[in-house]
């Protein structure tokens, strides 16, 4: 699997303004520099780092269940829409809808663990500063 560069620049900017937020928002308490810039880039890393983890297992199958139950629930409850089961009395099983999200193609979810990774990294470097400086 390729990494789209465009997508690691999108992350890594949504790291570096989630990390700007963080630093603003607790500017206020007295911490020095290298420690708002930890507590900003360790945020910003873990958010990104566990959006990834969710988006793989996603992609794994993961959720499969979850989507399957509500959309079966919402079509047995609301009669809105295109709804071809009701008509015919058949509907997608699990198993198709498996099936079905498996050939689906995968969201990236590599550059989102890479920027994670780099902000945690980052913020290992600015605790290291914070106690030996």
């Amino acid at each position: 699997m390729s990494i789209n560069r465009k997508d690691l620049i999108i992350d890594f900017a949504l790291g570096l303004l989630i990390a700007g937020f963080v630093c603003v928002g607790i500017k206020d308490q007295g911490f020095e520099i290298f420690h708002l810039l930890h507590n900003g880039t360790f945020v910003a890393g873990g958010f990104l780092f566990s959006a990834g983890v969710i988006l793989y297992c996603a992609n794994k199958g993961a959720f499969n269940l979850f989507g399957y139950s509500l959309k079966f629930g919402i079509n047995l409850i609301l009669p809105l829409g295109n709804n071809p089961w009701r008509a015919t009395g058949e509907r997608e099983t699990y198993y198709d809808y498996c099936q079905r999200k498996a050939e689906a193609p995968n969201k990236a979810f590599a550059p989102l663990m890479i920027a994670g990774a780099a902000y945690i990294l980052v913020s290992i470097v600015f605790v290291l500063l914070h106690y030996f400086l």
